[in-house]
């Protein structure tokens, strides 16, 4: 079985309810998830996430650049209500 990207892999998988890898191949079984992904590129055997991936990383860094730009939203709302 091939080793897929997964930039997320230390998120709990239950709760996020996805049935696919990030490069679009159906999870085949959700209790070895952790086994057949890897954050590490060196790691990934996947065709289709090798091919992808110059998109799949910049999906990654667009998430993460949201993501912090909100914790800062948050942090600056909270500052100034002084929470």
């Amino acid at each position: 079985m091939a080793i897929h990207f997964d930039p997320y892999l230390d998120v709990d998988w239950e709760a996020s309810n996805s049935e696919f890898h990030p490069c679009g191949s159906r999870i085949a079984d959700s209790k070895y998830h952790e086994l057949y992904c890897a954050q590490n590129w060196d790691k990934v055997t996947c065709k289709k996430c090798l091919k992808n991936k110059k998109a799949l990383q910049e999906s990654f860094e667009k998430t993460e650049k949201q993501i912090c730009e909100d914790m800062g939203s948050m942090a600056a709302f909270i500052k100034k209500e002084k929470l």
